[in-house]
């Protein structure tokens, strides 16, 4: 029988004259003393990186996971009361001065949502006018509006600013005469519905050989508490890592990808069938609130998006407001929080808290 050997390590001279404990290093023959058998994880554990997957996973009996017959679902939902309305046109050329003298004056409107004998407030937050009478639909997505300023200074007026394309008035309680008023109307607003899609991910893995029974010398961790040396439990404890941060990842930035029409254009290869994509979660903030702040986080900006997401409910209930963040913002959480309370005096740490 014929066979050849395969040289693994080759055996090298050191040339210094002397002999010490360098030598042996040098001769790579020196096992360096294990301070513990266990792994240590450079960069942290694993568990924490996914908030979206694990926020419902194992939650099957408490209700968490919801079973669907198809690709496709749908859900109810009841969107925020619209109080206001956006102008679309005002004619300042031919009136510089409006409302003054107590004349009235037209606005265009994008509907007619605004009602008759209201009060408008306008984007100054001090400027007040009534509607005197209803709307006129003066083409598609144009209603002219009667107005006429609240005020007894007959040489106040509009200020232009509050009647730029694109500025919002906010409508607030009617007022009528004691007696002989007509009614007026109310608007009503119905639930909406929303819609989306799951996707369908697939992650193979190879196993061949002995490889399910092999043992090493390093000591892993367990999900369950304990170690052990099985390579096994190691590789599959990583494949599963990679698939929650895949899936993750596919949670957040996924875009839903199905037609107006209900086609689907991405198919696959292999199969020829479509590939169905769902809205992330990014996909689905935008589609109802998303907000943007500038180069730095200031604290104003964090009162305005906390008034924005409890919409000015009462104060007495349970309120909590989760941020699921990257570290970028936790800096500029961190600076905003810091530098307001620097400006406001708090300088030195209380206790174990630091402000």
């Amino acid at each position: 029988m014929a066979f050849s050997v395969r040289e693994i390590k080759r055996g090298d001279y050191v040339t210094d004259g002397y002999s010490n404990e360098d030598t042996l290093a040098k001769l790579m023959i020196e096992k360096p003393e294990q301070l513990h058998p266990t792994l240590t994880y450079l960069w942290g554990m694993d568990s924490d990186k996914f908030p979206l997957t694990t926020m419902t996973e194992g939650n099957m009996e408490s209700g968490g996971v919801r079973e669907i017959n198809g690709v496709e679902f749908t859900w109810d939902v009841m969107g925020r009361a619209k109080h206001h309305d956006e102008v679309v046109y005002y004619d300042s050329i031919s009136n510089p001065y409006p409302g003054k003298n107590n004349l009235p004056f037209y606005v265009y409107f994008k509907t007619n949502l605004l009602i008759e004998q209201y009060s408008l407030l306008a984007p100054d937050g001090v400027t007040r006018v009534r509607v005197m009478e209803a709307p006129k639909k003066m083409g598609e997505g144009r209603w002219r509006y009667t107005l006429e300023l609240k005020t007894t200074d007959p040489s106040a007026y509009v200020a232009l600013a509050n009647l730029q394309s694109g500025v919002h008035w906010v409508m607030g309680a009617p007022t009528i005469p004691e007696s002989f008023s007509r009614g007026n109307r109310s608007n009503v607003r119905g639930p909406g519905k929303m819609h989306n899609q799951i996707s369908f991910n697939r992650y193979t893995k190879h196993i061949g050989g002995n490889l399910a029974n092999k043992i090493v010398d390093v000591q892993f961790p367990m999900d369950g508490g304990g170690t052990t040396n099985r390579w096994i439990n190691e590789e599959m404890r990583q494949f599963e890592v990679d698939m929650k941060l895949y899936n993750e990842e596919h949670y957040w930035t996924s875009e839903y990808n199905r037609l107006p029409n209900g086609e689907l254009i991405m198919k696959d290869y292999d199969s020829g069938q479509p590939i169905p994509e769902g809205a992330g979660m990014f996909e689905m903030i935008k589609e109802v609130n998303y907000d943007t702040y500038g180069y730095y986080l200031t604290i104003q900006k964090l009162k305005n998006t906390i008034s924005e997401v409890f919409d000015k409910d009462s104060d007495t209930g349970q309120m909590e407001i989760v941020l699921y963040c990257g570290d970028g913002f936790a800096d500029d959480f961190d600076f905003a929080i810091k530098s307001d309370a620097t400006a406001n005096g708090f300088q030195q740490a209380l206790g174990e808290k630091m402000i």
